[in-house]
């Protein structure tokens, strides 16, 4: 098991993995909602190498705790027919000139390592988003939506 990560991803499945890291960030102080996707019988891991997308998790919610200071953060992982999507974006201060540094650098190429693409920015509104999509033919099937609540 990778000692950064306290859940063997490979072995318990992303869902699991990222309620684990949502439930340590929350200890900051920080609300955090997560809607999910949960295997049905499909095996523990949902994806090849799923612990790409959980360091980009990590670095997403690390920034945002970080640089934002959040009152909220939304974690939303959503299997799409064609791909699948993992959104985190928060209330928080956002930033109108993003300086690209080591952890925005690793979450593109984590994204790119799965054949998927990295989004982020501020909205108009304030906070900040990161968006991951990763096309279906690196997951696997039979996953049903699932929500808990923070």
């Amino acid at each position: 098991m990778d000692p950064l990560c306290p859940v063997d991803v490979a072995e318990h499945g992303l869902s699991l993995a990222l309620e684990h890291l949502i439930a340590r960030t929350r200890r900051q102080g920080v609300h955090i909602t997560f809607d999910h996707l949960v295997s049905s019988g499909e095996g523990p891991d949902e994806m090849r190498h799923p612990e790409h997308l959980y360091y980009i998790c990590e670095e997403a919610l690390h920034n945002a705790v970080e640089h934002g200071r959040p009152e909220t953060i939304q974690v939303v992982l959503k299997q799409n027919p064609d791909d699948l999507r993992l959104y985190i974006s928060d209330d928080g201060a956002g930033c109108k000139e993003i300086v690209r540094g080591n952890g925005l650098t690793n979450m593109r190429s984590r994204a790119s390592a799965l054949g998927g693409t990295l989004e982020y920015g501020s909205p108009d509104d304030g906070g900040f988003v990161v968006k991951v999509i990763v096309p279906r033919h690196q997951t696997t099937a039979g996953l049903e939506e699932r929500s808990t609540p923070s």
